[in-house]
């Protein structure tokens, strides 16, 4: 097991129905999919629920429902620092007892992918160089893939196929839904305004994800991304994404074009934390 893995435990089944194009007044899909391009960091947090079904003794069997936070920080090309905390984990810690709430850090940089779980005073250290170099750059994508395609719903948006890309809705926030009638009314968009959130379906424009299962890469994952006009997603829910077979994330906060000190995306391993390193020259 992988020292992500962890970090993919999955957590509530979420049922979806993928509805017909409409349509929309307002910016189209590829307008909105120019603007998350657009995007160069961003600080988020998110909530992440899903269904992942796992084989036991030939039969289906589920995870406990669990819903997991993740807070997310990004910039380009592609440095990413992520801490996913795991909800009533029951796993055991370093002195035998239950770890609880579990958290896990992920720091991704051109050059490596670090995790660090905390409670267990380990941390695993992937070169991502010396991996393009042995396994060559598919397998180097499939590593950072595996370490935060959980954490970051931009990327979500961006693999859909502009090709395949529709708006199927439009809407205003739900904390603009939620308002009392009268201060709702006052508030109500003039007739010809342009809503605030726009959902988009498509299938993704990439192969199929390296950690999907043999018998299940002929699975073309479908998604479905609830964005604002900035171009960022306010929820993602995805079909046929690895073991999952729904992955739902719902951002809570979230603010773009951050200047990020380098310090961010950099992690040196704690004193009294067992540091294991991959090997990509020993891998099948």
């Amino acid at each position: 097991m992988r020292p992500w893995t962890i970090g993919v435990l999955a957590l509530v089944g979420v049922a979806v129905c993928w509805a017909g194009p409409e349509t929309v007044n307002g910016p189209t899909a590829k307008e909105l999919l120019s603007a998350a391009e657009a995007i160069t960091s961003y600080h988020c947090v998110m909530e992440r629920d899903a269904k992942k079904a796992t084989l036991e003794g030939g039969r289906v069997a589920y995870w406990t429902p669990r819903e997991d936070t993740i807070e997310t920080r990004w910039r380009r090309p592609g440095d990413f620092a992520v801490t996913f905390t795991l909800h009533d984990q029951a796993l055991p810690g370093t002195d035998g007892s239950e770890l609880g709430d579990f958290e896990e850090q992920v720091f991704v940089t051109p050059q490596t992918v670090w995790t660090h779980m905390r409670p267990l005073k380990l941390a695993g250290k992937m070169p991502l160089e010396r991996i393009r170099e042995v396994k060559g750059e598919a397998k180097m994508l499939a590593v950072i893939e595996e370490a935060i395609g959980e954490a970051d719903p931009l990327r979500w948006l961006l693999r859909i196929d502009p090709e395949t890309a529709s708006i199927v809705e439009a809407k205003a926030p739900e904390e603009e839904q939620d308002q009392e009638p009268a201060t709702a009314a006052a508030g109500e968009q003039e007739e010809g305004d342009a809503p605030t959130l726009y959902v988009i379906e498509g299938t993704t424009a990439l192969e199929p994800f390296a950690s999907l299962a043999a018998e299940r890469k002929h699975l073309k994952p479908r998604i479905r991304v609830t964005v604002a006009a900035d171009g960022f997603p306010r929820e993602a829910i995805v079909e046929g994404y690895a073991s999952h077979d729904v992955l739902k994330l719902t951002v809570t906060d979230y603010e773009l074009n951050v200047e990020f000190p380098d310090e961010t995306f950099q992690f040196t391993p704690p004193e009294g934390c067992r540091v294991m390193e991959a090997d990509p020259t020993k891998w099948k």
